[in-house]
């Protein structure tokens, strides 16, 4: 390690000597943290170590200069690897969104003929009201029966609502509580557990888009004080 001091100043053997081991200590000290480092923060401190070391007298600029090439390859390092993490968290964000619940065919169909005969009878029941205070009650009736239906009911009154003859008699709550009623008890909870894992994997996927963003600007810094010389005078390495 080069050193350089005053010449002018007056230094024992024994003062000297500390002196270089302090200096040595540091520099050995900045080269543990950069190679431990983990993260944005972990580069702040090593750059208040390097100012500090930089400081010290008789500090030979060559060797802040390898201080410095150290700190940028080890943040490039870094900033590959939050990009390889970003790459698979939005991959495992992509695998969870095309996740679909499947569900046996032999129950769809029974679904399918058991809704079926529920929808004539509910077409039955509502033909018989064909004057105005008639729609009156055919409404009441569709939100009655909205309001208690179970899963096959639900399927029924869905498939009757997309009947331009029936379509009026629903509001709009009524055709978004539909489809969820139609749902099993199993669909339920896959779509739930599809949703938490989902805000999970996108939380993460965004806190490292974070991560990566620091070591960007890190980057651009470090890459801003060597291509500048600021560790040899040409300007302050802030």
């Amino acid at each position: 390690m080069g050193v350089y001091f005053n010449k002018g100043a007056v230094k024992s053997k024994k003062e000297v000597q500390e002196q270089i081991d302090k200096m040595n200590s540091l520099y050995n000290d900045i080269v543990r943290h950069i190679q431990r480092m983990e993260n944005s923060n972990d580069y702040l401190v090593a750059r208040q170590l390097i100012r500090e070391y930089e400081g010290l007298g008789g500090v030979s600029q060559m060797q802040v200069a390898d201080l410095y090439n150290r700190l940028c390859d080890e943040l490039n390092l870094l900033l590959q690897e939050s990009q390889e993490r970003q790459e698979n968290l939005s991959e495992e964000v992509e695998k969870i969104q095309q996740r679909s619940f499947v569900e046996n065919t032999s129950t769809l169909k029974e679904l399918n003929v058991q809704s079926d005969e529920l929808l004539f009878q509910y077409q039955l029941k509502l033909s018989q009201n064909r004057t105005k205070e008639g729609g009156r009650i055919n409404r009441r009736i569709i939100g009655n029966a909205v309001k208690n239906c179970d899963r096959v009911h639900a399927i029924a009154l869905s498939k009757l609502s997309l009947i331009p003859e029936y379509a009026e008699l629903f509001t709009t709550k009524q055709r978004e509580i539909l489809p969820e009623r139609a749902k099993s008890a199993q669909q339920r909870m896959y779509e739930e557990k599809k949703q938490a894992d989902l805000e999970t994997a996108q939380k993460k996927l965004s806190s490292e888009y974070m991560v990566g963003f620091h070591l960007k600007t890190a980057v651009k810094q470090m890459n801003e004080v060597i291509n500048g010389s600021q560790y040899f005078g040409g300007g302050s390495s802030e």
